[in-house]
């Protein structure tokens, strides 16, 4: 009995431990949340593109995607952790050439939203990201 309240009690001090950068992350996706509301980004249904779509990560929530000259910043539905480990998941597409809000996904991971971005939005949004985006997107640039 002692050993499984010890057991217990580590694991709940190593779940505290990890709590302050949720909660960093939650901000940031708050901030990209209000930044939307206050620039009053246009939102898309669908993007249509020739050749290969190009990403950078914000926060595990939302990414800009680069289509030719045009840039969008995309939300998840939910957080995706695909980026983090470069695994290749299969797309759901329906359509060649077009990505849709609510039923395609990018990277294995659904969208629930797509908004159009000019470049100097894009430079603050990708400010507003955090530490670990900016690892990835490095990780990415190298591999490529």
């Amino acid at each position: 009995m002692a050993r499984i309240t010890v057991l217990f009690a580590a694991a709940l001090v190593a779940a505290c431990a990890g709590a302050p950068a949720d909660e960093s992350v939650l901000a940031k996706n708050d901030a990209i949340d209000d930044y939307i509301k206050v620039a009053q980004l246009p939102e898309v249904d669908s993007i249509r593109y020739f050749g290969q779509l190009d990403h950078k990560v914000i926060t595990k929530k939302y990414i800009i995607i680069d289509a030719g000259n045009d840039s969008y910043l995309v939300t998840y539905v939910s957080n995706c952790y695909g980026m983090e480990d470069h695994s290749l998941k299969p797309d759901i597409r329906y359509e060649g050439n077009v990505l849709r809000a609510r039923s395609d996904t990018y990277r294995g991971c659904r969208i629930l939203s797509m908004h159009a971005i000019d470049k100097g939005q894009k430079q603050e949004l990708l400010s507003l990201g955090d530490e670990t985006a900016e690892r990835i997107n490095q990780v990415k640039e190298v591999s490529q």
